[in-house]
């Protein structure tokens, strides 16, 4: 295998990842969600609320409008592939146009709220649309929430799921393969920013369609306990989980088992006001009658990078006075875990927040030196998802990432093809631009004396940088594969042989100029895996051809830097790597023997 680094033209540009960010066979070689299509059901999803051991809401899309549309369940092993037999039927509730969708063409929402369930039990499930069905899935309900009744489960938790798309497929992958391998796990609780504009249908289609990757391989769905995001913002959040705690509010708790309660709060409304005056009446009775009470919601108290939430000074107390064992925090785009907290310093009664987000937005680097973070504390950059492992004798959190990051992937006993600085001189109409700065001549040496050609035009809104180099027979003799690393999410196109092998046509997230603000761990890159249509290993070497955009302000850097991996990594085999245990740590009850 070779890799192709192509750094820094776009040194600043928006993170935005591709499928082969992350290449494991699900991903790489085959459809990994239902496509929005007619009247065939895609997007289905649960939303778990106010009783999970009865209860449930089963959504999905459809292109489409549709006139009659239902879930059809049974208990486990009862319900067919196509079979359009089953124990219970239930009609959706709601149905409607998601928000915005007009505009590419229209999408419909459909939520069937499910009631009467068994507790701890497994139910299969098809959704049907005007005579269409999906594929066959299944969760189970929560256990019994009865006094006296004692269960073990775990719960999922993460945040910020937005703008790095290749980011988000790992994750999900992640949570596929977690799902395969616990069947203690329950539901995917997550903190919020679910997508980076929530008033655009197109951002939220895509979450949709993604959040399909983290079904297990036997069809099981874990239900998504929500929290709004700053970014989740209008109808689409409540059109897609269908109102959580009430359209506009999104804030409640659930019982789970009868061990936890976990409140769900709303960082995006008033904080003080009914969402106070809830909490003060709620969370002394939810403590009093439950051995575990967690509290999760968007903006932190106790933050590892940004200002602290306005929310600080009114619940904090609340969360102290009603002895909270664990509060959920989003938005930072860091791992972190305080040291248990009470009046505003290090006590040991005190309550541990934990975040702050890292399902696939852009990571930044957290403030280290926080009193709040030290020792037992901690907070470090990177991709995460928590499991918290409820039983009545402890709490177990333990939070893991990927098996395999970008800053994970660099090759070892790799050899230059050409020099490691190898020129990038940007031309406009046929001369070097004198705004921008070229790196890797040797004093008068010339582009062409390394058989490597650029060219360029811009204009105030970007422009397009252009590359070649002929790599010869000799330098790919044992390669099968190129990889490429480039900018995330900008528009490119290579060609290998005169035959375009990649391309992505235009930009595809937010606004470029959020990374030049110098807050992120790691340069968003994603990697390209490139295949010759004649073969790498025909011995008569290949054109290397790329065209990639440019941001207004972006200047060249290093680059590109072509090595042949002597030890190439099998990135197909790391969708069954174990994930990395990033933190791992115990509470016990405070109310022993409720």
């Amino acid at each position: 295998m070779m890799k192709i680094f192509c750094h820094s033209l776009c040194a600043p540009l928006a993170c935005l990842g591709m499928l082969l960010a992350w290449r494991s066979p699900a991903l790489a070689t085959q459809a990994t969600w239902t496509t929005l299509q007619g009247t065939t059901p895609a997007q289905v999803r649960i939303t778990w609320w106010h009783a999970p051991a009865s209860s449930a809401t089963i959504s999905w899309s459809t292109e489409t409008q549709t006139q009659v549309n239902l879930v059809r369940l049974t208990r486990a092993g009862g319900l067919l592939e196509g079979d359009s037999s089953s124990d219970i039927v239930v009609e959706s509730s709601r149905d409607g146009l998601y928000s915005g969708s007009a505009a590419t063409g229209g999408a419909y929402y459909h939520h069937a709220r499910v009631q009467g369930l068994a507790a701890g039990t497994r139910y299969d499930f098809v959704v049907e649309s005007d005579g269409e069905l999906s594929r066959r899935f299944h969760w189970r309900t929560a256990p019994k929430a009865d006094p006296g009744e004692q269960s073990s489960f775990t719960l999922l938790y993460g945040g910020d799921s937005r703008t790095a798309h290749a980011d988000r497929l790992r994750m999900n992958s992640l949570i596929a393969q977690l799902i395969g391998s616990d069947e203690a796990l329950l539901a995917f609780v997550h903190g919020g920013d679910f997508v980076m504009r929530g008033d655009r249908w197109p951002d939220w289609e895509l979450w949709l369609s993604h959040h399909e990757v983290a079904t297990g391989a036997d069809g099981r769905i874990l239900p998504v306990v929500p929290a709004r995001g700053n970014h989740d913002i209008g109808a689409l959040y409540d059109e897609v989980f269908d109102e959580p705690g009430g359209a506009g509010l999104n804030y409640g708790a659930m019982r789970v088992g009868s061990e936890l309660a976990l409140v769900t709060l709303n960082t995006n409304i008033s904080t003080a006001g009914d969402q106070a005056l809830w909490m003060e009446a709620n969370l002394p009775l939810l403590r009093a009658s439950h051995r575990w009470l967690l509290a999760q919601y968007h903006q932190p108290m106790w933050p590892a990078l940004k200002a602290p939430s306005p929310a600080k000074d009114l619940w904090v107390p609340l969360f102290e006075a009603s002895d909270l064992d664990l509060v959920l925090e989003s938005d930072g785009h860091v791992l972190k875990r305080t040291v248990p907290i009470r009046d505003g310093k290090h006590d040991e009664s005190g309550v541990t927040y934990i975040g702050e987000g890292g399902l696939g937005a852009p990571l930044r680097l957290p403030k280290r030196d926080l009193w709040y973070l030290q020792s037992p504390g901690m907070t470090a950059p990177g991709l995460h998802i928590t499991l918290l492992e409820v039983s009545p004798e402890e709490l177990v959190i333990r939070t893991l990432g990927p098996a395999i990051s970008e800053t994970d992937f660099e090759p070892e006993g790799a050899r230059e093809v050409l020099g490691s600085l190898a020129p990038w001189q940007v031309l406009i109409d046929g001369e070097v631009a004198q705004d921008w700065f070229a790196v890797g001549l040797a004093e008068g040496e010339s582009a062409a004396s390394r058989d490597w050609h650029t060219e360029s035009s811009r204009s105030g809104a970007g422009g397009l940088a252009r590359a070649w180099v002929r790599l010869p027979a000799e330098v790919l003799a044992g390669a099968s594969e190129l990889m490429l690393q480039v900018p995330r999410g900008v528009p490119l196109e290579v060609w290998l042989d005169g035959v375009s092998v990649a391309r992505r046509a235009a930009w595809r997230s937010g606004p470029w100029w959020q990374y030049l603000k110098g807050r992120f761990a790691v340069q968003p890159v994603e990697y390209l895996a490139l295949r010759s249509p004649g073969g790498l290993a025909a011995g008569q070497g290949v054109s290397l051809a790329i065209e990639i955009g440019l941001s207004p302000r972006a200047r060249a850097g290093a680059g590109p830097r072509i090595e042949l991996l002597a030890d190439p990594v099998n990135l197909d085999d790391l969708s069954s790597s174990a994930p990395r245990l990033l933190d791992l740590w115990r509470l016990q009850p405070r109310l022993n023997g409720r």
